[in-house]
């Protein structure tokens, strides 16, 4: 809500001073936090099974690494204004879209394991979200799960073209899912985070 509120705000100035926007969906890499959360958990054999509402019980997500996430940032501030008008927004995301399975299990492919699959339902994502979110105000801290995060595991469709960018900014991801993980996962072992 703050970032659009923050878009909105910007897009207010676009005639004064050039303005470009980028919307990047799930960021992953070296560094990333939150995703070494779920990187650890499928490291300690465990495997949260999240199902979507829809038909083929599947949620769907688009990604984008890290790097070339920054690659992309750089392309849309200096790109001229003769080809990028000030005031456009743009989606920076990896080729394609993933489902939630493929996602962990391309997480558990990279790190060579064959982690313990247990179904999690939304009534108890949505309980353990509301307790860690009391607990967290309690004791001042956030929680990698909490209500913030829940409106972000909830909805079956994370999905976002990166046509846009490609075509007006020639934008080319270097990473696909796979290999960004596994960039993401030498570079968390060398840190000695797992």
């Amino acid at each position: 809500e703050s970032k659009l509120r923050g878009e909105k705000a910007l897009l207010n100035f676009r005639d004064l001073f050039p303005v470009t926007i980028v919307r990047p969906p799930f960021v992953y890499g070296p560094k990333d936090k939150a995703v070494f959360k779920m990187v650890q958990t499928v490291a300690r054999n465990f495997m949260p099974v999240l199902y979507g509402a829809g038909s083929d019980g599947h949620k769907y997500y688009s990604a984008i690494h890290a790097k070339d996430l920054c690659r992309g940032i750089v392309q849309a501030a200096v790109a001229s204004l003769q080809k990028v008008p000030s005031g456009e927004i743009f989606y920076l995301a990896g080729d394609g879209m993933h489902t939630y399975h493929d996602l962990m299990t391309t997480i558990a492919e990279r790190l060579n394991c064959d982690p313990l699959r247990i179904s999690v339902p939304n009534f108890a994502i949505q309980a353990a979200a509301a307790g860690l979110t009391a607990v967290g105000f309690v004791a001042r801290k956030t929680f990698p799960l909490n209500m913030d995060k829940l409106k972000e595991l909830m909805p079956d469709y994370w999905i976002c073209s990166n046509q846009k960018a490609k075509t007006m900014l020639g934008f080319a991801p270097e990473f696909d899912f796979s290999s960004g993980i596994a960039n993401a996962i030498t570079w968390y072992k060398k840190q000695r985070w797992l």
